[in-house]
Formats: C-alpha cells, structure tokens, sequence
C-alpha cells in the first residue's frame, strides 16, 4: 500500500481558502437581500393595484417599465461571484421607491374632499343624492393625443389632479372621453401623423372640451382643424435656442402664471367669441372659445396646474349640462 505524503499547506493557502469563504458567504448574503427585496416589491405592488379606488374613478396607472427584479436571473449565484452587488441593490430599491411613491399618491389623494367642494357650491349640502351625482360628473376621463410631443408630461399633470388620464392613438379610442388635451410638438408632423391614422376628422367631431397647448393649439386653428376662432403664426417667438419663460397675468387670478414658450406660435388674430385669459406683452397667450382653450406655452412643463385647472372646470360644467 503507497503510503500518502502529508498535505502541507502554507500560510499564504490558508488566507486564500478563507477569501474563498469569505466570497461564497458574501455572494449567498447578497442574493438573500435580492429575494427579498424582490419578494417586497413584489408585495407592494400588489397592494398598490389593490389599492386602486374604483370607486372614485380615478385611472393612476403605474411606469411602463418592468420591476428591475424581474430582469434578474432568478438563480441566486447565476452572476457568479461578480454580482455586481451595489448595482443590483440600487436597482431595486429605486423600484422599490417607485412602488412606494405610487401608492402613497394613491391614498394620498384628496380628490373627494376637492370634489365635494366644487358639489357643494353648485348644491346644498343636505341633498346627498344630488351631491353623488355631481361627484361621479366631476370626475372625468381624459384623453392625451399620444402621437408625438408632450403628452406624459399632461397625463402626470391630470393625474396630479384627480382624473382618468389615456393616451389616444386611433379613433376608436376617443370612445366615452370627457375632454382631449392636444399637446405641444412639431405641428407639421402632428397634423400628418392625425390624417395617417385618420385622427384629423375623429378630432374635429369630437364633441367635449379641448385643451390645446403650442403645437395644439396650431392644430385647433382657422387653418388647420378649424375648431378655435385664431389664426396662428408657427414658431413665431424664435428657434429652439431662442426659447424663455415669463410670467403671465391671468385673468381673475392674483397671481401670476409662469409660461414656458419653446418654438411659440403667436395668434396674429382672434376672432369676436375668443376669450383672452392670459397675455405676453399685449399679446394673447391663454385663449378660451367655448368648450376650447388654447395655449402658445407649455403648462404641463411647470408644478402650476391652474390652465389644467380651469380645462377641468370646462369639463365638468360640460358633464352637468349633460346630465
């Protein structure tokens, strides 16, 4: 029988094999932190979905994005020991952040109480029928022309505020809308791409109110879909480079509105129904014509939601008309 030699290891192999523990026990650690962090996420999610209030109608709809985690291998050590673990971690738990903000902006909301205030104006109090009426009219579904140009910019302002905000891409979709909002862009490219999906005519015969801002409201002129008593000079305030914010005096309101013009039209004239809210230099900026208003700036690029604001109104006066 051969005898063995004995193993004799050296201090250097000794430090080695407990680098290797040392990895092994790091890389179980941090795959560990990754289930749960997915398991969380996974959780509030769910709660989130649940936490929707049907009742109020209000359509707050999470990022298109996938969880982060559901990228990941779903083998704990399937990155081997280079999981890049700092980079794993900071992925989820800014999902993780995502979920959380998106549920508390749903239970957050105060839409009820800001519902029953604009009720209770139009209703005594005691008629409780009336005021759920008018409650379920006064929270509208609202349309964003999603072709090009701004339009998340307007849907997470809607949201802000309460109401059911879709994207439209085809004329189907204009189905049982309270309003449409016809964001900024190039306007030329807007109105091609409307006539390609046949949106030009769906728009002109949809019948609730409108909200147009700068490309939008090129799109709502004499020229083009003839809904608003304006004609409309294209990039009239400058280029691209030549773009600026000023503050705009609006009518009825003390304080004053925070524009932001990019690539502005400017009305070259308005006709006797229109309505000048809001002026830069003399000149109209904020125009209303019945269920219409239009805007050379972009609201929805600032925190102030007044224009939305008052778009809204015109949308609820139009709702209780109907009922």
């Amino acid at each position: 029988m051969l005898e063995q030699e004995p193993l004799e290891l050296g201090p250097g192999d000794g430090r080695a094999a407990e680098h290797r523990r040392r990895d092994d026990v790091g890389c179980r650690r941090v795959a560990r932190q990754r289930r749960d962090l997915a398991e969380e996420i996974t959780a509030a999610e769910a709660s989130s979905a649940v936490a929707v209030d049907h009742d109020l109608g209000l359509a707050v709809e999470d990022d298109e994005k996938a969880a982060a985690a559901h990228a990941l291998s779903q083998h704990p050590l399937a990155l081997g020991k280079d999981l890049l673990a700092d980079r794993v971690r900071d992925l989820l738990e800014a999902r993780l952040r995502q979920v959380r903000e998106q549920r508390q902006l749903r239970e957050g909301l105060d839409d009820v109480r800001r519902f029953r205030r604009h009720a209770e104006k139009r209703n005594p109090p005691e008629d409780g029928k009336f005021l759920e009426l008018v409650a379920v009219t006064e929270r509208p579904t609202i349309g964003v022309l999603a072709l090009q140009g701004n339009f998340r910019e307007h849907l997470a302002m809607l949201r802000r505020l309460g109401v059911g905000a879709v994207e439209v891409r085809k004329p189907e979709q204009l189905e049982g809308l309270d309003g449409l909002v016809i964001p900024g862009g190039e306007s030329t490219t807007f109105m091609r791409l409307m006539r390609l999906y046949g949106l030009d005519e769906a728009v002109r015969g949809f019948a609730g109110p409108m909200l147009g801002t700068c490309a939008g409201m090129i799109v709502l002129d004499r020229n083009h879909l003839g809904a608003v008593d304006v004609e409309v000079d294209r990039n009239a305030y400058g280029r691209q480079v030549a773009s600026f914010e000023a503050d705009l005096p609006l009518a009825g309101d003390p304080e004053p509105l925070r524009g932001v013009f990019i690539r502005a039209p400017r009305v070259r004239e308005a006709g006797p129904d229109v309505e000048v809210l809001a002026e830069l230099d003399g000149e109209p900026v904020l125009l209303r014509q019945g269920r219409f208003i239009v805007a050379s700036f972009h609201p929805e690029l600032t925190d102030d939601t007044r224009v939305h604001e008052r778009f809204l109104d015109i949308v609820r006066e139009e709702a209780n008309v109907r009922a």
